[in-house]
């Protein structure tokens, strides 16, 4: 569920809504929880800029009033800062106990508002025998989607356990270099290995139709190798320079919950990209890709034919007709042509 920003979710409001009904004024129930659930932390002057977005927290009165109350209540304390030279004005430690002895009929809610931090390990260097080992553990979790991107890795290290995956339903979609670029980032003696592995991967991928890999012959597009995105929302990220080092050199990172996370998405969005201008493996996946790219063009052709029929006794109206298909074929080339331009700039940088 997407929310505004202050809005509260159903589970605060109804915890809001008990507490109000036990007595508690609403402004200073409506801080109270959201000190607990979101874990606000601030010097005051800052804390009171930050609720100004939250129902019934909009007025400078009613948030100088409910802090005032919520102190008195000792819902909320101030701690000494190492860094800011200011009192952090915080949650009581014990503000989940305090609010549930006054709803105590809602304790299950108070508790299950609290937000659930990310969890970020260190997993630690791509070497490691643990790290090889719990990414294909991993993998073999995903309950929906598998987004992965490698420069030229081995369908021998990880097939099976997609291939499993995807004949129970997962989508899954493996970003590799053509073989050319990947001569190009391991140098020239790697090019035969290389088509040699993506001949292992399409094979892999044959009958399958969840089981998709594509190839770029974009460098940029292969940032994130040896990383994967798993159901949207839980990232293995291998961190290393990829300028001068190889994935292998990297040390990995795992940033998991429930949902999405701003790096999940920013990990998606990378790949969804690079996704788009890749090109499948195989011919027949191929050959579909070509028509849903290039379609139009075949439509551009037909219509000329279509107009230039048409010319020997209808010129006038082969004239608008030949207009509107300039105006849609220049439309359709402008990205293609601005695409190119922002190429030749990179080659020239």
């Amino acid at each position: 569920m997407k929310l505004g920003a202050g809005a509260l979710t159903p589970q605060e409001i109804t915890v809001v809504d008990a507490l109000s009904q036990a007595g508690v004024q609403r402004e200073t129930a409506t801080l109270a929880v959201v000190m607990w659930s979101r874990r606000h932390l601030r010097p005051e002057a800052e804390l009171l800029d930050l609720i100004a977005n939250y129902p019934v927290l909009d007025t400078v009165d009613n948030r100088n009033r409910a802090l005032r109350d919520a102190r008195e209540r000792n819902w909320v304390v101030d701690v000494p800062s190492k860094f800011q030279g200011k009192a952090i004005v915080q949650a009581a430690a014990d503000l989940e106990e305090k609010l549930a002895a006054i709803v105590p009929v809602y304790a299950g809610h108070i508790r299950q508002i609290r937000r659930e931090e990310a969890s970020v390990r260190v997993l630690g260097h791509m070497g490691e025998p643990d790290v090889f080992d719990s990414f294909a553990t991993r993998l073999g979790e995903a309950r929906s989607d598998i987004a992965m991107p490698a420069i030229m890795t081995s369908p021998l290290s990880a097939a099976d356990v997609l291939k499993a995956r995807a004949e129970a339903g997962v989508k899954v979609r493996i970003l590799l270099a053509t073989a050319d670029l990947a001569g190009d980032i391991r140098g020239s003696s790697m090019v035969a290995e290389a088509k040699k592995r993506l001949d292992g991967w399409n094979l892999h991928t044959r009958g399958r139709p969840n089981f998709q890999v594509r190839v770029t012959r974009h460098r940029d597009d292969l940032r994130d190798a040896s990383s994967a995105l798993i159901d949207g929302s839980l990232l293995r990220y291998d961190v290393y320079d990829d300028t001068v080092e190889r994935s292998t050199d990297g040390t990995m990172i795992e940033v998991g919950r429930s949902g999405a996370t701003n790096l999940s998405r920013m990990f998606q969005d990378r790949f969804d990209d690079a996704w788009s201008r890749a090109r499948p493996l195989g011919v027949w996946r191929s050959f579909g890709w070509v028509l849903r790219r290039w379609w139009w063009l075949g439509l551009v052709g037909a219509g000329v034919v279509v107009v230039a029929t048409m010319n020997v006794k209808h010129p006038t109206a082969t004239s608008l007709i030949l207009g509107g298909v300039i105006g849609y074929l220049v439309n359709k080339l402008d990205p293609l042509l601005k695409g190119a331009k922002n190429w030749w700039d990179r080659q020239r940088a």
